[in-house]
């Protein structure tokens, strides 16, 4: 069992969304940052740190909403060891259906005693497909 957090306020978490991962001099790059998109069915990445939690193991997910508050997708339950009281990680979604224009919200959750509970969240803005006509 993972370290469970009895307060999970004073976490940190920052969300980026990113078009792909490039490769550039044998690294690997995020690249091409974004919050709008068309309405399309697309695969795109979140690199998400978070700080102020507590070392030791820590269980999270994602989910991501649409403008109804319905969750589209939500991604499995993740373990990782925390050092230094922080931690990154990256998530590849592959075929996200964006059929509904609004703010789609990507939220973060860390485990506590009664679940999981939101810490942290981004939003992708996905415009009218009329909004996108020159």
């Amino acid at each position: 069992m993972g370290i469970i957090i009895l307060n999970i306020s004073p976490a940190i978490v920052n969300i980026l969304v990113f078009d792909e991962i490039t490769k550039l001099r044998g690294r690997d790059l995020l690249f091409n940052p974004f919050f709008k998109a068309p309405q399309i069915t697309m695969s795109f990445v979140t690199y998400t740190t978070v700080f102020n939690v507590p070392n030791g193991i820590v269980n999270f997910k994602f989910r991501i909403s649409n403008p109804l508050n319905e969750t589209m997708h939500e991604s499995n339950i993740n373990c990782v060891e925390v050092n230094e009281n922080s931690f990154s990680n990256i998530l590849i979604w592959n075929n996200v259906h964006f059929t509904m224009a609004g703010e789609h919200t990507i939220t973060f959750y860390l485990a506590t005693q009664t679940g999981f509970e939101p810490t942290g969240s981004t939003v992708i803005i996905v415009e009218n497909d009329q909004n996108n006509k020159g």
